[in-house]
């Protein structure tokens, strides 16, 4: 279930007219950009339990521009 749901992300950019080169950076720029989302969430969450509430905006800030760019 986890492999179709990656497979879902990988090629949610990906074009039907795209050569296999293309579809490979398109699916390594949108997993690289989850899994530095995902990151991003343990280190706003460490800021957060610290009570460093304006260090942790940064990495929320990043959460959320980078989720609105993969969205458009």
């Amino acid at each position: 279930m986890l492999r179709g749901w990656i497979d879902r992300l990988a090629n949610a950019g990906a074009l039907p007219g795209d050569s296999p080169d293309e579809r490979l950076r398109k699916a390594t720029l949108t997993l690289s950009a989850i899994l530095v989302t995902i990151l991003a969430t343990v280190w706003f969450v460490t800021y957060a339990a610290l009570g460093l509430w304006v260090p942790a905006a940064v990495p929320l800030g990043y959460q959320l521009f980078s989720l609105a760019g993969l969205a458009i």
